[in-house]
């Protein structure tokens, strides 16, 4: 599935890697054309990894700042309330994150 297919790319380097990627998303893609999504088919194109480690390895710079994350994992409503233009900083650098290793 996708989690040998980023496996290998770590092991196969960034070019030959990606590639592979690619083509396991392309494969995966053809089968749901035409098809809306089902609330659960994502579980089969997602991966173990998580996005800073794949960032690094296509994109590399700065890592990303994950430490807001907890707070939406142990933090109180107040809490969130209050970090909320921060948490949505969060949200969106990486989305902007996501959209980077996609675009490599």
């Amino acid at each position: 599935g996708f989690q040998r297919s980023l496996w290998m790319a770590s092991k196969h380097g960034k070019r030959k890697g990606l590639q592979v990627v690619k083509q396991h998303i392309k494969k995966t893609s053809s089968k749901t054309k035409g098809l809306p999504i089902a609330a659960w088919d994502w579980v089969n194109i997602s991966s173990i990894n998580n996005l800073a480690d794949v960032h690094n390895l296509y994109v590399g710079g700065a890592p990303l700042e994950k430490e807001a994350r907890e707070l939406f994992v142990k933090g109180s409503m107040v809490e969130i309330r209050k970090e909320f233009q921060s948490l949505m900083r969060y949200c969106a650098l990486d989305v902007q994150a996501t959209h980077e290793v996609f675009q490599e």
